[in-house]
């Protein structure tokens, strides 16, 4: 599988389908992006997910806008080490084991409403999800990006007038 990566900078990327998705992981981020219409594969067990080479990589997974399903055992087991899952409205099924022991998963940023989000079918052993910080598209939290900032500090420096007392 490894001959099918591409190299970049030295940091590895990758990309191919599920089911009627596409996938695609950044290695210099650690994002793991699924885009497409329709629902990712359903996997037999995490073992046999097309990106199981860069499972431990995994940092963010991004769903987007048309993914209706995410497959079972699509992220589970191998990718403990994502934090943050950003989840497109357009997904109504999250598949069995999905993410099952994703435990360090802390923030769920839903890009529908609440009462959308009460609807969408969380199959069984995906306690990671449904314990995590979920963020809903009318509460303006920020969801993570991908892009690199550089921090900078300024600081404001105010002047005053002098002030003359005059005495006689």
């Amino acid at each position: 599988k490894l001959k099918d990566a591409n190299i970049q900078y030295g940091l590895l990327t990758d990309s191919g389908e599920t089911g009627d998705c596409q996938w695609a992981f950044d290695g210099e981020t650690g994002t793991m992006t699924i885009t497409g219409n329709g629902k990712m594969e359903d996997y037999e067990d995490s073992a046999n997910v097309p990106w199981i080479l860069y499972a431990s990589d995994i940092k963010t997974v991004i769903i987007d806008d048309g993914v209706t399903k995410i497959g079972d055992f699509s992220f589970a087991d191998n990718c403990k080490n994502i934090t943050d899952v950003t989840i497109a409205n357009t997904v109504t099924d999250i598949g069995l084991w999905a993410f099952d022991g994703c435990d360090s998963i802390e923030n769920v940023y839903y890009k529908g409403l609440e009462n959308q989000w009460n609807t969408v079918k969380i199959r069984d052993y995906n306690d990671s999800i449904v314990n995590a910080n979920i963020h809903f598209a009318d509460e303006h939290v920020t969801e993570p990006t991908t892009v690199s900032t550089t921090e900078t500090t300024t600081s404001t420096v105010t002047e005053t007038e002098p002030t003359t007392v005059s005495t006689t």
